[in-house]
């Protein structure tokens, strides 16, 4: 049985992820959320899913979490797919700058940092869920910063893809394309900034994708590695589609 760690699994794409990996039994998932009544329903999609509580935004947490996880565990993949948009978020934490900076990034390099040993053994895979929005600037602060925040992760893992220490690793960036979560059901509602139309054009010509059907593109290309080799992965329309036939 392989132990693979998905961020982010309550919402989305990640709680997507974890019902399909967790649905086969070659494969145990460790996640987790800062709910505990979330984690209790990723529990109940299998025996093989361990959900911890824990916030990543909040470095002392993490800490903890990654040091229980690599002790218990011996881990085969990473995707790290946790973020935080603060579009619409009442918790005013959720829209402080410096707290969506912990959760988008620097989460993510502590995280890899503390399993990359692990997975140089294993000749594991990253997965690094990521976003194409930073391509042109979406004038809202909010927007620009999550987006900035994914950039940099991005660049970082093609940094780190690149060291000889790392060459038995595979690294993948995922850039999903716009994908019915939270953050776009959330711009609707609000109109924010120039991802607006552009979500609004992708519901009325029903492109808007299923995050279910992201996530089995994902998670295929987790299951067989030779699939994609390191770098940037645009979802296609066309690889969209045969995996939403399939």
């Amino acid at each position: 049985m392989k132990n693979i760690l998905i961020t982010g699994g309550s919402a989305g794409i990640g709680y997507e992820l974890v019902k399909l990996f967790s649905a086969h039994r070659s494969w145990h998932v460790i996640t987790c959320s800062r709910t505990e009544s979330k984690n209790q329903m990723l529990r109940s999609f299998s025996e093989e899913v361990d959900a911890h509580t824990v916030d990543l935004g909040k470095p002392e947490q993490r800490s903890v979490f990654l040091d229980k996880v690599t002790n218990q565990y011996s881990l085969h993949s990473v995707i790290l797919n946790a973020a935080i948009s603060g579009v619409g978020k009442v918790d005013h934490q959720e829209t402080d700058p410096e707290y969506v900076k912990e959760v988008n990034l620097n989460a993510n390099i502590a995280i890899l940092e503390k399993t990359l040993p692990q997975l140089r053994q294993s000749n594991g895979i990253v997965v690094f869920i990521s976003t194409a929005i930073f391509n042109e600037p979406n004038h809202d602060s909010v927007i620009d910063l999550y987006a900035e925040t994914k950039k940099r992760c991005e660049e970082y893992i093609l940094k780190i893809a690149k060291e000889p220490d790392n060459q038995s690793v595979q690294f993948l960036i995922i850039r999903p394309g716009m994908t019915a979560t939270r953050l776009h059901r959330n711009i609707l509602a609000l109109g924010t900034g120039k991802l607006f139309e552009r979500t609004k054009k992708a519901v009325e010509n029903r492109t808007l994708r299923n995050p279910y059907i992201v996530a089995k593109i994902i998670k295929n290309f987790v299951t067989y590695s030779d699939l994609a080799k390191d770098g940037i992965i645009n979802i296609s329309e066309t690889l969209y589609q045969e995996a939403l036939d399939d």
